[in-house]
């Protein structure tokens, strides 16, 4: 293979949208540092939507900047891992919800038909509008409420991506979400409302919230990579996420075992959910609590590192972002199952028989590693 330095074309679309607080600054797209390795004569389009996270927001001096977001990173992956080109082209606005997101991908139809690479976050705003209510509040109907309405606005988007994404591109799309994590966990175990710690309150809902994203996702045929875990579980030195984080793996457990199921219905979205009181009562009978992390501090191959921005406790700093698009860039570069191997987290918690032998998951012997 003959080594040369790849051309990215980085074209810059930005869409503003008002300063506010939190994740609600505007920013443009990052320009990504070059690819330097790679020969390959296939070329991609890559087009991305999302919030601050894939924005790159940086909190720091009087203005908000930008650095290179986990959307860089997984398109470098891509580059190198493939001898792929990759054109790279997004819009992604900091402080946008589900539903702006996909009013914003509906005003850009041609972005996402032209997409052979698609990726999106959306949610983080949602659940800090809604966290941030409940603060006010301490309503906790009125919390399950602003998150029913979320998962309505995420089954929109989905319904955007399936019927758009690809149309006119000039190869099959390889389509990639993730899940949410928790930014600033420390701060909602010292809070209370009425006596019961706004932790205990918000993170099943959470967790609930990022295993509908992904099972409604996983339910298209596209991957959802665990942001959770990149931010919030300690890894050992194999990169194995702790067994006991409440991780996407550690939900598909509880239903795999029948200890919760995703049986929670409502008029306001589509798909069952879980119910966060059952993850509670698991939390509460397995003391999982405790073993959840900030990511102001978390252990990965036996250093302890921050991944967060410290300037607001809210967005990935550097070191984030770089764990958050190794998770983009576990789930791998094509979606045909039988065409690889089971051999890492993303690709035994994602409902495929990637090697083709018709295990799957952990019913695959490879997959003990990541499994309980």
């Amino acid at each position: 293979m003959q080594t040369v330095a790849y051309l990215r074309l980085i074209l810059r679309a930005c869409a503003l949208a008002a300063l506010s607080v939190l994740l609600t600054a505007a920013t443009c797209n990052q320009p990504f540092g070059p690819t330097t390795t790679g020969s390959g004569p296939t070329s991609k389009d890559y087009n991305a939507f999302g919030d601050s996270i894939a924005a790159g927001y940086k909190a720091t001096g009087a203005l908000p900047g930008q650095i290179k977001s986990y959307v860089g990173y997984y398109a470098d992956d891509a580059a190198y891992d493939r001898d792929w080109t990759i054109t790279y082209r997004g819009i992604t606005t900091s402080g946008e919800t589900t539903r702006q997101i996909d009013n914003r991908m509906k005003n850009n139809l041609s972005r996402l038909r032209e997409a052979e690479i698609f990726s999106w976050d959306a949610g983080g705003n949602d659940f800090l509008d809604a966290r941030g209510d409940y603060y006010s509040n301490c309503s906790v109907s009125q919390l399950d409420n602003a998150l029913a309405i979320w998962r309505g606005d995420w089954d929109e988007l989905i319904d955007t991506v399936r019927a758009n994404v690809g149309l006119t591109a000039d190869a099959a799309p390889l389509i990639r979400t993730m899940n949410v994590y928790y930014p600033n966990p420390d701060q909602d175990r010292s809070g209370t409302c009425s006596g019961t710690s706004h932790f205990r309150v918000l993170l099943p809902r959470l967790l609930s919230a990022g295993d509908y994203m992904c099972a409604t996702a996983e339910a298209e045929g596209w991957r959802c990579a665990d942001s959770f875990t990149a931010m919030n579980c300690n890894e050992n030195g194999n990169g194995n996420p702790d067994f006991r984080c409440p991780n996407k793996r550690y939900l598909q457990d509880l239903i795999e075992r029948g200890i919760c199921r995703r049986d929670v219905t409502s008029p306001q979205y589509r798909a069952p959910s879980m119910d966060p009181a059952c993850i509670a009562a698991h939390l509460d009978a397995t003391g999982d609590w405790s073993v959840f992390r900030d990511p102001v501090s978390v252990t990965k191959d036996g250093q302890t590192l921050t991944l967060i921005q410290t300037r607001d406790d809210i967005h990935p700093n550097a070191e984030g972002h770089v764990y958050i698009g190794s998770a983009h860039h576990d789930t791998g570069y094509d979606d045909l199952q039988g065409s690889g191997d089971e051999n890492n987290y993303a690709l035994c918690i994602d409902y495929q028989d990637n090697d083709g032998d018709g295990k799957v998951d952990c019913g695959d012997s490879e997959c003990a590693a990541y499994c309980n």
